[in-house]
């Protein structure tokens, strides 16, 4: 990070990702192949708003079909509609135990 970067220019991922409109995991993947620009501090990724906005100017215009550039994959959506819409979680205690590989329990192998 230069020395004239504000604190204001200092973004963190969640902002980076309500900015640009993206899924939280799709960002962390951007990060993973280095294809957005960012830094660490203490082991914490930041990013800092100017190189972002450089980055996003020289970025392709994104068309429907292109999966490289398009902002969520499927799986970025099916991750954001099952943290929204999380089954219950069930009562284990009613749950009855299945013999598995045909051993009933009653003693060593034959």
């Amino acid at each position: 990070m230069n020395d004239d970067t504000d604190v204001e220019d200092v973004l963190l991922p969640g902002e980076v990702a309500a900015w640009l409109r993206l899924a939280p995991s799709f960002l962390y993947r951007l990060t993973a192949r280095n294809a957005i620009p960012h830094y660490k501090i203490g082991g914490r990724l930041r990013f800092s708003r100017s190189a972002v906005k450089a980055w996003l100017a020289a970025q392709p215009t994104a068309s429907a079909g292109d999966p490289e550039v398009a902002p969520e994959s499927q799986d970025d959506r099916q991750d954001a509609r099952s943290s929204s819409f999380a089954a219950p979680p069930r009562d284990l205690s009613t749950r009855t135990r299945v013999p598995r590989h045909g051993n009933n329990g009653a003693g060593s192998l034959p």
